[in-house]
């Protein structure tokens, strides 16, 4: 359970709009397609609100904000066991994160949703993504204003234009 349940609400409202075309994360398959979509013991939807339930208990600062379930969605379809299989290094590297071992790719199912938790959290504190939803969104600003000043000196005809229709 979430320590805030007005969190799982919010959760359990942006799981179904996350990647909804991704055969990872829909309810309903046709036959035709099953041997396309990819097979685990919970679908990803479910798997999805696990992780985000339990970062929201993680980082209870931060919670849950819109937007985190759109970086672990893409996290749960990278890092699906299906896209590894046909892999035959003993060794991976995912957002710098090292995942090594004997017998890595055989057992990752297993191991899935809780390597995806921890690359999640490593993105967030080690990478500081946790700034992008803090209170006022300072990370957001710092991010705009990086932008806008290499848009400035490099692609400076763009710029003009996004203050002609001030954007």
């Amino acid at each position: 359970k979430c320590q805030d349940p007005d969190i799982e609400r919010q959760i359990d409202l942006d799981t179904p709009r996350t990647f909804p075309n991704n055969p990872l994360f829909r309810d309903e398959v046709s036959l035709f397609n099953r041997s396309l979509i990819y097979e685990i013991a919970n679908n990803g939807e479910e798997i999805l609100f696990r992780i985000l339930r339990a970062y929201a208990n993680h980082d209870p600062e931060i919670g849950y904000m819109q937007g985190m379930n759109m970086i672990v969605g893409a996290l749960l379809i990278i890092m699906h066991p299906k896209n590894y299989e046909q892999f035959d290094s003993s060794k991976a590297v995912v957002f710098d994160v090292f995942l090594t071992g004997p017998g890595f790719y055989k057992d990752y199912e297993d191991e899935y949703e809780e390597d995806v938790f921890w690359i999640f959290v490593h993105i967030m504190e080690e990478k500081n993504w946790r700034a992008i939803y803090k209170p006022g969104f300072p990370k957001v600003y710092e991010m705009c204003k990086y932008l806008e000043k290499n848009l400035q000196t490099q692609a400076k005809e763009i710029c003009d234009v996004f203050k002609d229709v001030e954007v």
